[in-house]
């Protein structure tokens, strides 16, 4: 064994160096739990990017990719080719986060495992040094009655020649002569098990350094090596499995390029200009005619027409002949009333209302995409009705669909207010702590942003004219 060949055990060759060590294969682990979790909490963004990005190409599909949008032209292909390719990178995102989790539960299993060992090894060296102490201990004692014992029978050498020399004492010398016999004997004990304990504790500390704590630290230093290699391979695997999405990046790009040069705005004119084509007319050349009464009149005549069809947008066209519209030119007929429906008064009397709302849901899901505000707005005003002890239960849903961060129909709120919402239900132990009114400053931002962006567009749409029809 050469010390200079292991770093633990050229460094931490003590007591206190195991302690270090102790406490270090503790905090290893700890990091390795954090970062297991830290796979499993990116796993689950993964999930929700995935079903995100699955939920917008449905919308995509639904609204842009029906056949009432033929504006798109030769861009329709390209836009199939994106919704597709998109689609494919979302299964992807699936399945690196499935990757993850699996990793982040094998990190688990292997800190579980090596905590196991960790607390034998730990067990181990706690055993070792307590026996390498009590011998120490057991040393330090001999040693201290040996002097002690030595010092008892020097008093006692020097007390006996004392009386020795003092006639008048005499009487006393066979005392004090065994009195110092049984200290020197004493001591010759005392220095026996003093020797003793110096054989043990040389022997027990040789073994102790040279042997068990070299053995103690090169467990303590394979501990450590098997760690870093197990992460440093689930780091790989990580690389790995995200280089695995690169391909699918690679193919749709390619794909994309390609569509993208197939797109051509002079065959879209020329394909759209056949599909709605109308009759070209030549107006009739017109005439200098010298003033007349009656000229007058047909040249009065001409001005209102031309105006008339200026007007309309219209080609003038002499009598006698049929008019076609201008197929580019969408009708701008819109219903014109003085007495206004009271449902679309404001925003709220347009929610109260369900006939006239349902128009305005259909504008929000087809024309906006953000329909989840105004199912939130109702979801709001049915849980302030709900039963106390309903409401725990009713609150987690709309709050696990609309207010979590990354929920399926998340609303745009203030974070502060999010917040908010989640601690007052995480602390909730009874239905009855929940107030009725937990979602009231949530409901009143959606509401602003309904009456201050969605209404005034929706009263410009065409579902606002179907409602002013219908009422």
């Amino acid at each position: 064994f050469k010390m200079a060949d292991r770093p633990y055990a050229h460094n931490f060759m003590s007591s206190a160096g195991l302690e270090i060590l102790h406490r270090r294969s503790e905090d290893v682990l700890k990091t390795a739990s954090e970062i297991a979790n830290y796979f499993k909490k990116l796993s689950d963004v993964e999930l929700e990017y995935s079903k995100g990005i699955a939920k917008l190409n449905q919308m995509a599909k639904k609204v842009f990719l029906s056949a009432s949008k033929p504006e798109l032209g030769s861009l329709k292909d390209g836009w199939d080719k994106i919704i597709d390719d998109i689609n494919q990178m979302a299964n992807s995102h699936v399945q690196f986060a499935h990757s993850l989790t699996k990793d982040a539960q094998d990190i688990f299993t292997f800190v579980k495992n090596n905590d196991a060992e960790r607390q034998l090894i730990l067990d181990k060296s706690t055993k070792v040094v307590k026996e390498y102490r009590d011998v120490l201990t057991t040393f330090r004692k001999d040693r201290e009655i040996f002097v002690l014992k030595y010092k008892e029978a020097e008093s006692a050498a020097i007390l006996f020649d004392k009386t020795k020399y003092n006639e008048s004492k005499h009487k006393d010398l066979p005392k004090f002569a065994q009195r110092a016999s049984k200290a020197i004997q004493t001591a010759k004990a005392a220095d026996k098990d003093y020797r003793r304990s110096v054989r043990t504790a040389n022997t027990r500390q040789s073994k102790f350094f040279e042997l068990q704590m070299p053995a103690l630290l090169t467990e303590f230093e394979m501990f450590e090596v098997r760690r870093t290699n197990y992460l440093k391979d689930s780091f790989r695997k990580l690389a790995i499995n995200k280089r695995q999405q690169l391909p699918v990046l690679e193919k749709h790009l390619d794909s994309m390029e390609q569509t993208i040069n197939n797109i051509s705005s002079e065959s879209d004119i020329k394909s759209f200009a056949h599909d709605n084509k109308v009759e070209s007319m030549t107006p009739e050349e017109v005439s200098y005619e010298p003033y007349t009464p009656e000229t007058a009149f047909r040249l009065e005549s001409a001005s209102t027409l031309l105006e008339t069809e200026f007007e309309n947008h219209n080609p003038v066209t002499p009598r006698g002949t049929s008019i076609k519209r201008n197929p580019f030119r969408r009708s701008t007929t819109k219903i014109v009333s003085n007495d206004i429906p009271p449902c679309v008064e404001s925003i709220t009397s347009l929610l109260k209302d369900p006939k006239a709302s349902d128009f305005f849901l259909t504008y929000l899901r087809e024309t906006e995409f953000s329909e989840e505000n105004y199912v939130f707005y109702h979801k709001v005003e049915k849980y302030r009705l709900t039963n106390a002890k309903e409401r725990l239960p009713m609150a987690r849903d709309i709050y696990e669909e609309y207010v979590k961060e990354y929920s399926p129909s998340q609303v745009n709120i203030d974070d502060e207010l999010r917040k908010e919402i989640q601690f007052a239900i995480d602390d909730a132990k009874k239905d009855e702590e929940l107030s009725p009114n937990l979602f009231d400053n949530a409901q009143s931002f959606v509401l602003t942003l309904l009456t201050d962006h969605s209404f005034p567009r929706f009263k410009k749409s065409q579902q606002y004219q179907a409602l002013l029809e219908a009422f």
